[in-house]
């Protein structure tokens, strides 16, 4: 019988109680409603793995789930047709220096970061997916 490393039992059990309580924070607070919100100053910052980031200011949100003024939006270009779309928008946006309007709605997730979908992690560490563009104002 082999004997098993103390250090690898300890760290081990740490992994797997610090990923829950990850996922338990992660997902405080959950919203049962969409949030419509006011985008403005749109400027490109990098792109990661398959998508562009943009920096945002939240102009105003329709509820009061979200109470950030900036957020870092993650723009997938390679999903489906409306992520195709939603990314020839936005770049149009933020080149144009435009203003927009958008439906988020809060999401599971046990990440850190915004899984590669379209949308935003809140300060509440609750991830946003931008489920529909309702208009561009000029």
């Amino acid at each position: 019988m082999s004997k098993t490393n103390p250090v690898l039992v300890i760290l081990l059990y740490m992994y797997v109680v610090l990923g829950s309580c990850n996922l338990a924070f992660s997902q405080t607070n959950i919203s049962e409603t969409d949030v419509i919100v006011n985008i403005v100053d749109l400027k490109y910052t990098g792109s990661v793995g398959w998508g562009d980031i943009y920096s945002c200011k939240i102009k105003g949100a329709m509820q009061e789930e979200i109470s950030d003024t900036i957020i870092s939006l993650y723009v997938s270009c390679c999903g489906d047709s409306s992520d195709k779309e939603t990314d020839s928008i936005i770049k149009n946006v933020a080149k144009k220096n435009l203003q927009v309007i958008a439906k988020f709605r809060q999401i599971q997730n046990d990440k850190t970061y915004v899984n590669y979908i379209t949308g935003f992690i809140d300060k509440e560490n609750r991830t946003w997916k931008m489920i529909d563009l309702k208009s561009i104002v000029k």
